[in-house]
């Protein structure tokens, strides 16, 4: 009977012998992969980082070919340092107060908003004389903007002549 436990006792360490054999072999292979899908993950965080930059390159690149605007894009629109030098270039500012006396008992009950729409829509809609017109197509191409972006500084300095004329503010456009 001893003999028989004693094989019992033998088989049972083999059993677990082998099955501890087998679970190291298996957290081998089962860690090997989790190494493995570790190093495939990090490739492709690198690929996409690599893929991130050059596409952050090409809009880069793209941006770097627009034109520089003559006017900011914020609320209220004003000039940047381009348009403030257009503006000093064209004289826009003589032009602007001009424009102002024929047109300020048209804007009386105009809000700031609507002034500043007007004052646009006149400079986009301008046909200047010939004296003007030279100086606004030597600013555009000197600057390297369409016509369009010199007509915006004058439509900049229409809106503030407006305003000042009649005691509002470029503040009040943001309460639009």
């Amino acid at each position: 009977m001893e003999q028989f436990q004693w094989l019992i006792y033998v088989g049972a360490t083999s059993a677990v012998v082998i099955a501890v054999i087998v679970g190291i072999y298996k957290f081998g292979i089962w860690h090997g992969e989790i190494n493995s899908d570790r190093e495939m993950f990090k490739n492709f965080m690198d690929e996409i980082r690599n893929d991130l930059n050059e596409i952050r390159n090409d809009l880069k690149n793209i941006f770097s070919r627009l034109p520089p605007s003559p006017t900011s894009s914020a609320s209220p629109i004003y000039l940047t340092d381009l348009g403030e030098r257009i503006s000093k270039n064209i004289d826009a500012k003589s032009w602007a107060e001009k424009q102002a006396e024929e047109v300020v008992d048209e804007t009386k009950n105009m809000d700031s908003f609507e002034i500043q729409e007007f004052s646009f829509s006149i400079a986009q809609s301008l046909e200047p004389d010939e004296t003007l017109r030279q100086k606004m197509r030597d600013s555009a191409f000197q600057e390297g903007i369409p016509l369009k972006g010199v007509k915006d500084v004058l439509g900049v300095e229409l809106r503030d002549v407006l305003l000042r004329l009649h005691k509002k503010t470029r503040v009040s456009l943001d309460k639009f």
